[in-house]
């Protein structure tokens, strides 16, 4: 109702009260067949909207109900002949009043796209008619086919994922430019509302700047309803959502609904390009469903079903697939193939997908980095994972992984399914690591889901260059006095682990260690060596202990070999910390294990003494000149000296000693 509207039935509506309930103070003395039915006392909403035959009706109505002297009999049989002829447009008023008291009737269609979309339909108003869309089929026919023929419905609410001036219906997505050849479904829905009906739209900034009110506008325009959408996120408060739609076109009489509800509307569909046939794009931009694809250089992009790429045919795809570069037999320049929420704000959560790498002409890459953002590509990575489609395997590990299967065709076809880390994105971009090469995929089958928010993990750094050990000293080493920890969204950590990884351990040799001498420094923070699989474990009871503290500690873990002859080679040395929740990407640090260098005994050669016989000990140093270096190592704890005779020695006879006054001390039982 209008602002004019509402100003009009205020000044009718206590009239048409009293013609009602026979309010005219010479209704008494009326024939009875002249005289108002009783009728009792109507609660007339305000959303009421009045034709031009309806308004003048109760403008008769409300002349005759004002008071005045009490006409002779002509007048009176003339009155109440004029009183009569007003009476069915009066009730014609009454019986529209008596309508909006009765219950309304609202549809809502819910897109099986929607994650969980159970939950949505179990928490609707009580009376609602609900209708699940097929996710497959185009869900603006679903809603007129379900519409067809009916009449004085309220209001319809749709619910599913939108983006800034567009909605996804089943197959179909609809935007302003996109109604005008829908004008047909939109005329039968609008069909099947009251004159008040209203259309609620639900999914993530639908109604957002221009473009949505475009939409709005345009959508209200051909089914002669008022519509409403939101403007923001829709969904969980915890990620940034609500259930108020901020954009309408029209008056909107109908409460918004509001669920508890975990996800949010704004998740881009899974692309599996099988309802979409368009001409090959040249512009290096091409958006379907939600998802623009980008590209660079002179590559063209192509959504096509001639499952065949230069001459060679693959497999492990159904229906039609994404193309980029088909410029020619050689690269084209390309570099990358990306693709994003159309709106940056629709995080999505990348579970798989089917990809090929063109292996023809030498000038197509085989080996790239895939990098997942948030924000867009002009931002950090937020993830980067090195693959060859060349061979299957894992690549990346823990929550980052990416495990991929090549197919049985000679292109370079195969699945990639997505460790949890790929949970929360809007940008996943494939850049060709292959030399100078061009980048030439093709997609399909990509399986997009609800974002998942994730508490984001520790991030430990290592220090530039190796750390070394050398056994001669004995001591052990810092495996990294310089590493930095931190973690964005928790101040203490509960876990960490040191482990000796890639096969480079040495059981019953080496030995990593952390001990807490300082609770200030540490906090409570305790150290367990496992001797047997080479992994120190560190933990803090609680999880009291400060990133700070757990940073002091790390940085103190030493590495020693046990053994008086090391293997050689180096150890690889492999940093996690957990935060109660996630755990950090493993990081490594190299500990060479060096040679030891032998003590060098110098200033011997050259001397010659003489003993006689039944005569004092005599020094083999006569000069006392003897030097002994060693290079890696200070420290003889645990060190022995070997002195030989060799030649015309005598068993029981010749003895060798040493001479302990002065500042010698004797050691070892000597």
């Amino acid at each position: 109702m209008t602002s004019n509207q509402r100003s009009l039935w205020n000044k009718v509506a206590p009239a048409v009260k009293r013609a009602l309930l026979g309010a005219r103070p010479d209704a008494a003395g009326l024939p009875a067949a002249a005289r108002l039915p009783a009728a009792r006392p109507l609660a007339l909403e305000q959303r009421f909207m009045f034709d031009a035959a309806a308004v003048a009706a109760t403008a008769d109505a409300a002349h005759a109900a004002r008071p005045e002297a009490a006409p002779p009999a002509e007048a009176q049989r003339a009155d109440a002949a004029r009183q009569a002829d007003a009476t069915p447009a009066a009730a014609d008023v009454a019986r529209t009043a008596m309508a909006a008291d009765a219950p309304r009737r609202e549809v809502a269609f819910v897109d099986s796209q929607v994650k969980d979309y159970q939950q949505l339909v179990a928490q609707l108003r009580p009376g609602t008619e609900v209708i699940v869309l097929d996710k497959t089929r185009d869900g603006l026919q679903q809603i007129a086919d379900a519409l067809r023929g009916r009449s004085g419905i309220d209001a319809i609410h749709i619910i599913g994922h939108g983006a800034e001036g567009s909605l996804r219906l089943g197959s179909v997505e609809l935007n302003a430019a996109a109604l005008g050849a829908r004008q047909a479904q939109l005329t039968q829905i609008g069909a099947a509302l009251t004159e008040q009906g209203d259309i609620l739209l639900y999914g993530c900034d639908i109604g957002a700047n221009a473009k949505g009110a475009e939409l709005l506008s345009r959508l209200a325009q051909l089914t002669h309803a008022d519509v409403a959408a939101s403007k923001d996120r829709t969904g969980a408060a915890a990620q940034g959502g609500n259930w108020t739609l901020e954009a309408a076109s029209g008056s909107i009489e109908t409460t918004a609904l509001s669920f508890v509800y975990n996800g949010l509307l704004a998740a881009p569909p899974s692309q599996d390009f099988d309802i979409w046939n368009q001409p090959p794009n040249n512009t290096g931009s091409l958006t379907i469903a939600g998802v623009r694809y980008t590209t660079n250089g002179s590559a063209i992009m192509d959504v096509t079903n001639a499952l065949s790429y230069f001459g060679e045919t693959f497999t492990g795809f159904t229906g039609n697939v994404l193309l980029s570069n088909m410029g020619g037999t050689t690269g084209t320049g390309a570099t990358y193939l990306e693709f994003s929420s159309l709106d940056l704000a629709n995080n999505f959560a990348l579970k798989s997908l089917t990809i090929n790498a063109f292996d023809g002409p030498s000038g197509f890459a085989q080996k790239f980095v895939i990098a997942g953002y948030d924000g867009g590509s002009g931002t950090t990575a937020l993830i980067e994972i090195n693959i060859d489609l060349r061979t299957s395997g894992t690549y990346g590990t823990g929550d980052w992984a990416i495990t991929y299967t090549k197919g049985s065709s000679t292109y370079n076809a195969g699945t990639l399914v997505f460790g949890s880390a790929w949970g929360n994105l809007d940008t996943v971009r494939f850049t060709a690591n292959d030399g100078a090469k061009s980048a030439s995929l093709a997609l399909d089958s990509i399986t997009l889901g609800t974002p998942v928010v994730t508490n984001p993990p520790p991030v430990v750094t290592p220090s530039a260059g190796s750390s070394s050990y050398s056994n001669g000293s004995g001591l052990p080493v810092p495996v990294d006095a310089n590493l930095t920890l931190t973690d964005a969204d928790s101040p203490t950590l509960t876990k960490a682990t040191v482990s000796l990884t890639g096969g480079t351990f040495r059981s019953g040799e080496d030995v990593l260690a952390f001990t807490n001498t300082n609770s200030a420094l540490y906090g409570n923070i305790v150290g367990s060596w496992n001797a047997s699989t080479g992994v120190l474990t560190l933990t803090s009871a609680g999880g009291i202990a400060t990133v700070a503290q757990w940073e002091a500690a790390l940085r103190t873990v030493t590495y020693r070999d046990s053994s008086l002859a090391p293997n050689q080679g180096d150890r690889t040395i492999t940093f996690v910390v957990n935060d109660g929740t996630s755990d950090s990407s493993p990081v490594n640090k190299t500990m060479q294990v060096l040679p030891n260098n032998q003590p060098v005994i110098g200033n011997l050669n050259g001397d010659a003494v003489t003993y006689t016989e039944k005569g004092s000990p005599v020094r083999l140093d006569a000069g006392a000149s003897v030097t002994l270096t060693d290079s890696d190592t200070p420290n003889y704890n645990g060190g022995n000296l070997n002195v030989q005779m060799v030649n015309n020695t005598r068993a029981n006879q010749d003895v060798l000693g040493i001479d302990a006054r002065g500042h010698n001390s004797l050691s070892n039982g000597m």
